[in-house]
């Protein structure tokens, strides 16, 4: 080996041990350490960051690591947040835009978003929030709660600082659900299917049970019904004034479970199928279910004051002369029946029983629910339910 190849193979050798014991010395983590680091290596700008960041009073650290390398958006957002906590905004201001100027993600964008609204800046934060949720990944929840902070309204935060993306609409959707918004429910509900998929049903089955619940009806038939036309749920549409008002009667389709489509319970002692050959619903009880349990309900949108019929085709297998099976028409929240009627007819073949009822005089969401409770007298129900189909008719 010459001579030059020994010099430059030694001074690798150094170069490399010199390293390693600088990295050494900053996994320890501490002040100290990483000044000794410095050292050795004195222009690693990620050791002065670390100062800087172990200890506050050290800001000088921060400007050499940014001297050394301006391009890390973290740093500047570090050095931000030291500025605003000594009072100076605009250089605040000016190491957050720098830190946007260096990146494009979410985080700069949010920063700088959370800085306007911490200066109660309504136009830069709507500007600067809109484009960190146009950024990609990132937590939205927080930037939402800012604009209703600074009393924007919904339609605000709907037109003006959300972007169309459905995944956002979705968050936002979501934290108005979490909230208990139902006003403003509708409007992000309707945005988020004109520019959403399949994917964000759930959100929407979930909006028409907030909005039902809450006495917010038409609202919530006109989502389940534009749900359907954009075809991403395959049941009935429903006209409450027509006396089209049970979405599901025959069982048909996937269950959805939300919505206006049956929510089945599963009681312990009680096993449950859904869409037989022979389109019913199969239901059979061991005798070892609770007293009293619902089994299946379901939300149904009807006009006041005005007389109905439900009418349930079924075949029931028991050896009791009484079943315990009923189905209960039940206003919210009040929860008091306008109508109960009794399963009864034990039969191999299918039968149809009717049950008719009026609704109370101020329109309020109302439920159908099948429930059991044991008779007295009796010992808990032992046999086999196979419902066909329901059907609720508007009398006239």
């Amino acid at each position: 080996m010459s001579i030059p190849a020994i010099f430059l193979a030694g001074y690798a050798i150094a170069e490399t041990l010199r390293f390693t014991r600088a990295e050494q010395l900053s996994r320890r983590d501490t002040v100290e350490a990483l000044h000794a680091a410095l050292e050795i290596t004195p222009r690693n700008a990620d050791y002065y960051a670390r100062i800087a960041t172990l200890d506050s009073s050290q800001d000088d650290q921060l400007r050499t690591a940014l001297a050394l390398n301006s391009r890390n958006p973290s740093w500047w957002i570090l050095l931000s947040v030291r500025q605003e906590q000594d009072g100076d905004v605009a250089g605040a201001e000016k190491s957050l835009l720098q830190a946007n100027l260096v990146s494009r993600y979410f985080t700069p964008r949010w920063s700088l978003a959370a800085f306007y609204y911490r200066q109660g800046n309504k136009t830069e934060f709507v500007k600067w929030a809109k484009s960190a949720l146009s950024a990609g990944s990132g937590e939205p929840e927080s930037l939402f709660k800012m604009a209703q902070r600074l009393n924007l309204t919904s339609s605000q935060i709907l037109d003006d600082l959300l972007p169309e993306v459905p995944d956002r609409v979705d968050a936002y959707l979501r934290l108005l659900l979490q909230q208990g918004r139902v006003g403003q429910q509708h409007a992000a509900a309707a945005q988020l299917v004109r520019i959403g998929s399949k994917e964000n049903r759930s959100s929407i089955l979930e909006t028409c049970e907030s909005l039902f619940a809450a006495g917010e009806i038409d609202e919530a038939v006109d989502l389940w019904n534009t749900a359907i036309r954009v075809g991403w749920i395959n049941l009935f549409p429903l006209d409450p004034v027509s006396g089209k008002s049970l979405a599901n009667g025959a069982f048909a389709g996937e269950p959805l479970e939300r919505g206006f489509d049956w929510k089945n319970s599963t009681p312990s002692g009680v096993s449950a199928i859904r869409s037989l050959p022979d389109r019913s619903l199969y239901l059979e009880f061991s005798g070892s279910q609770p007293e009293t349990c619902e089994l299946m309900g379901l939300f149904v949108p009807l006009l006041p004051r005005r007389q109905y019929q439900l009418k349930v085709r079924y075949r029931l297998r028991h050896s009791q002369s009484g079943s315990g099976l009923q189905w209960s028409v039940l206003p919210m929240p009040s929860g008091k029946p306008v109508m109960v009627g009794l399963m009864n007819l034990a039969a191999e073949e299918f039968v149809e029983q009717m049950f008719p009822f009026e609704t109370p005089r101020q329109q309020c969401p109302v439920r159908l629910l099948l429930s059991y409770t044991r008779l007295p007298g009796t010992t808990r129900m032992e046999g086999e339910l196979w419902i066909h189909s329901v059907q609720l008719t508007l009398l006239p």
